[in-house]
Order: C-alpha cells, then sequence, then structure tokens
C-alpha cells in the first residue's frame, strides 16, 4: 500500500470541517434539539434557560458569544460577525420581554441563524476559490 504525501492544506480543511460542524451542532442544541409533542414545536437550551428572567438570557447571550469567537477562528468577516452579534442581542433582548421572552426566544432562533450565516460564508468561499 502506497502513502499519500502530507498535506497540510488538505488537514486544515478538515480540521475547519470539523470545527463548523461543531458550531452547527452546538446551535441546534441551543436552539432546536427537543421536540415538544402534541404542538411539534423544535426548542434547545436557549429559550428553557432563558426562561429565568435576565440572568438566563444574558447567559445564553455568553454562550452564544462562544459560537461567533468560533466563527472569527474559522476566519469569518467583520461584516458577517457583525451581524451575528446583532443577532445575539436581537436574541437576548427579545428574551428579556415578559412573559413572551422565551416564545420569541424560539420564534427567532439566533444561534440558528448564525450558524447558517458561518456555513453560508464558508460555501460560497468555497465556490470561489
Amino acid at each position: 500500500m502506497m502513502d499519500l504525501p502530507h498535506d497540510p492544506g488538505r488537514e486544515a480543511d478538515q480540521q475547519a470541517g470539523a470545527r463548523l460542524a461543531a458550531l452547527v451542532e452546538r446551535a441546534i442544541l441551543l436552539d432546536s434539539r427537543f421536540r415538544i409533542p402534541v404542538i411539534n414545536v423544535r426548542v434547545g437550551w436557549d429559550p428553557i434557560i432563558s426562561a429565568i428572567p435576565f440572568v438566563g438570557d444574558i447567559t445564553m447571550a455568553l454562550v452564544a458569544a462562544g459560537l461567533v469567537r468560533e466563527a472569527a477562528r474559522l476566519g469569518i468577516g467583520r461584516a458577517i460577525l457583525a451581524r451575528m452579534v446583532a443577532n445575539v442581542l436581537i436574541d437576548m433582548l427579545l428574551g428579556m420581554v415578559p412573559i413572551a421572552g422565551p416564545v420569541l426566544d424560539i420564534l427567532f432562533r439566533a444561534n440558528v441563524r448564525n450558524a447558517a450565516l458561518v456555513t453560508d460564508e464558508l460555501a460560497r468561499r468555497r465556490l470561489t476559490t
């Protein structure tokens, strides 16, 4: 059997792919991991923890900021990072609305939106290179 030559570029692509997959998985965990039977709505830890007034929303915004940081490590540009930060802030503010906050959190799904922004940007780059 013949050994393939070491290809650092391919290795870097594989690592970036694994990091992207982890980012997407965390976004799903935060926004849509569980299905509520009967009403068939998907929720994640974000709206559950955000049900704790203010503290839950701030905690989840900090967790979501970790996804933005990972996107920056993947080389996502400032404009998209700014959109991601805006999504996190909107999600946090919507979540702080008394009583309706958790429902608005479920509807907005900032983390899944942000994962889609990262995925789309990386796919666009792949097509243009």
